[in-house]
């Protein structure tokens, strides 16, 4: 049976109680994007006792009910989006795929229930031994185990945030875990030890940490929202550029050739600030106001490094002094200057180091 007849026998009044109450649980089995025991713990933690408290069971169902459908308009988006990426022969990033695919609450509370979740599990899996293992893999397995570990307790700590060195060591956490399973059959124990640690490591970054992922026209009410959040205190950006982000714009500038690139970070679901590339130069970076200070604007400018190694150069107006700070703080150096009549700016270059040896 599908979510939908469940959701409707849930509500209906002319059942008795216990079948609308097991209707609940059969609609989290058909939606359980945090896997059926804590998606069910959340809702009823939300909602209050369902097993007896009928406003308290449809509160439980609308919670549920906001989260598929947030999932559903992000998958139909994606799966347009994909489509127009084939066309152009991109593929599908591992990191997206685990974004996309893996453990994470859809809606305006992801947050809160990503968090609460891992919380939830933290718990439970600091009371567990480690497992016995071959000396040849516990190695590995220790070092796995205490550097996640210790960036799900620093984000515990930080009431839900990645920070600092901590947003690197995260990624490279989950990419390992997922890159090389330790247990198996053979090995039950020391599987779902490793099972539920990348669990919790898979939460915390789709909670705490934006994905980089390729922009399109599809994105630009929401990148056009960025450009305006992030401008709002600087109108002689706003000036420069007035149709920054519309449509238009973006299918002009993606029209300029493959090495025209426009990347958007996207967190819980929601994008949050873009940045622009072309063949050698980092055309904009805007991160919303709310969120800047956050480590996004970092993600995407070590993003754009990586995608251009052998080096980049951006401008900036002179009076920007905040963005100034912010380039040179990541290894950006200033190049030359722009003094003509009009808003003066200021050009930053940035050269990887030279290998050693």
């Amino acid at each position: 049976m599908s979510f939908a007849f469940h959701a409707r026998r849930v509500r209906n009044r002319g059942l008795p109680y216990k079948y609308r109450y097991t209707a609940l649980r059969c609609a989290v089995g058909r939606h359980m994007p945090l896997g059926f025991t804590a998606t069910w713990q959340y809702i009823t933690g939300v909602a209050g006792s369902v097993r007896s408290d009928e406003p308290a069971l449809l509160r439980a169902l609308d919670v549920l009910e906001a989260s598929r459908a947030g999932q559903l308009r992000e998958m139909a988006a994606f799966g347009a989006r994909r489509r127009a990426e084939k066309q152009r022969g991109y593929g599908v990033r591992r990191d997206e795929q685990r974004y996309r695919f893996g453990p994470r609450w859809y809606g305006a509370d992801a947050h809160e229930a990503m968090y609460q979740t891992v919380q939830s599990l933290w718990a439970e899996h600091t009371a567990l031994p480690f497992p016995e293992m071959p000396n040849h893999d516990k190695t590995d397995a220790l070092i796995a185990d205490s550097y996640t570990a210790g960036c799900i307790w620093s984000y515990l700590r930080s009431g839900g945030q990645a920070t600092g060195d901590n947003r690197a060591v995260l990624r490279r956490c989950v990419a390992s875990l997922h890159r090389r399973p330790f247990g198996g059959i053979e090995d039950m124990e020391t599987f779902r030890y490793f099972l539920g640690l990348t669990k919790m490591a898979d939460l915390v970054l789709h909670d705490a940490l934006p994905l980089i992922r390729r922009g399109s026209v599809d994105d630009a009410a929401a990148v056009r929202e960025v450009f305006l959040s992030a401008t709002d205190d600087k109108p002689y950006l706003r000036d420069t550029e007035p149709d920054a982000g519309n449509p238009e714009w973006i299918n002009g500038f993606l029209a300029c050739g493959y090495s025209h690139e426009l990347w958007v970070a996207e967190l819980r679901g929601r994008i949050v600030a873009f940045a622009t590339l072309s063949i050698d130069q980092l055309g904009h970076l805007f991160v919303m106001s709310g969120l800047q200070g956050h480590g996004i604007g970092t993600d995407l400018i070590v993003h754009a490094k990586r995608a251009r190694p052998e080096g980049l150069r951006l401008h900036t107006f002179q009076r920007n002094t905040g963005a100034c700070r912010f380039y040179e703080r990541h290894g950006f150096t200033v190049s030359g200057f722009d003094d003509e009549p009009g808003e003066p700016d200021v050009t930053y270059s940035w050269q990887p180091r030279p290998s050693a040896g």
